[in-house]
């Protein structure tokens, strides 16, 4: 084997271990998206803050850990609340809950997220399949 081939195994041998050891780069997987169907809700909530925008409203309940969602337009498409959930700095959880009920009606989700962790969510439209006309996001701690 001439000097030229054992220099280039050496080098392939060393980069594949180097490889190995090092292996590829970590890339942050969100969670799954919690889905949840909004049950009806009788009467304007009382909440700890809501995010509002001319197609939905987007409340969260820290005590019991509830999201209300309100569709604000009577345009055929459902309003949702897009929630994310961080705990111990960490992106922990994420859901949609949607209310396919008629316009100007409240809908509820029920959850139970850690004490202290951060709650963040938007309103929204769902249309075919999407979020659309998003507010900003609010967070508030559980």
């Amino acid at each position: 084997m001439n000097i030229a081939k054992r220099i280039a195994i050496v080098v392939v041998g060393a980069l594949t271990a180097v490889m190995a050891v090092a292996g590829p780069a970590s890339a942050v997987v969100p969670p799954p998206t919690e889905w949840n169907e909004a049950q009806s809700y009788g009467m304007d909530p009382v909440t700890d803050g809501c995010m509002l925008n001319t197609y939905a409203q987007a409340c969260f309940r820290k005590d019991g850990d509830i999201l209300f969602v309100k569709d604000m337009e009577s345009d055929g498409y459902p309003a949702v609340i897009y929630w994310q959930n961080h705990y111990n700095g960490e992106f922990y959880r994420q859901g949609i809950c949607i209310n396919r009920l008629t316009a100007g009606h409240w809908g509820t989700c029920n959850k139970d997220y850690h004490e202290g962790s951060l709650i963040s969510f938007r309103a929204c439209r769902y249309i075919d399949g999407e979020l659309s006309n998003c507010t900003d996001w609010k967070g508030i701690n559980a």
